[in-house]
C-alpha cells in the first residue's frame, strides 16, 4: 500500500513538473481558474498525509493519538514548504531560460498554498483520529 501511494505521488509530481516546465500549465490555469491552485494544494496536503501515515504508524504506535497527528501534520507542512521552495527555484530557472512563466506567486499566494497544505493535513488527521479502532 505504501509503495503504491509513493508511486502515485511521484507520477503526479513528474507530470506536474513536465507540464509546468514545458507548457506553463500551472501559470495558465492559475490565471484562468484561481481556485484550481487552492484545490491542488489542499489535495496535496491530504495526499501527503495519507501516504506518510502508514509509513510512520508502527514507529508512532505508542504515542498518544494527538502527538501522532501533530507529528504527521508537521511532516505534511514540511513537504508543503519544500514544495514552495521548488516552485520558487523553478521560477528562477524559467527566468534564466528567458521565459515569463511563473511557478510561484507572491507572498499571499504562498501563504494560501501553505494554509491549504495544512488544512489537507488536518482533514487527514481528523479522519485518522475518528476512524473506528480494532479492539
Amino acid at each position: 500500500m505504501y509503495k503504491r501511494g509513493i508511486a502515485i505521488l511521484m507520477f503526479a509530481f513528474a507530470i506536474n513538473l513536465i507540464m509546468n516546465f514545458f507548457w506553463g500549465w500551472s501559470d495558465a490555469l492559475d490565471n484562468q481558474y484561481p481556485w484550481f491552485d487552492i484545490a491542488l494544494h489542499f489535495l496535496g496536503g491530504l495526499g501527503v498525509y495519507l501516504v506518510i501515515q502508514p509509513y510512520f504508524s508502527k514507529s508512532l504506535a505508542k504515542v498518544p493519538s494527538w502527538q501522532h497527528a501533530l507529528f504527521l501534520i508537521s511532516v505534511t507542512i514540511l513537504v508543503g514548504v519544500l514544495w514552495e521552495f521548488a516552485e520558487s527555484f523553478g521560477t528562477q530557472v524559467m527566468r534564466l531560460r528567458g521565459s515569463s512563466i511563473r511557478l510561484s506567486g507572491d507572498l499571499a499566494d504562498t501563504i494560501t498554498d501553505l494554509l491549504m497544505d495544512l488544512l489537507g493535513g488536518v482533514v487527514g488527521s481528523t479522519s485518522h483520529l475518528f476512524r473506528p479502532r480494532k479492539s
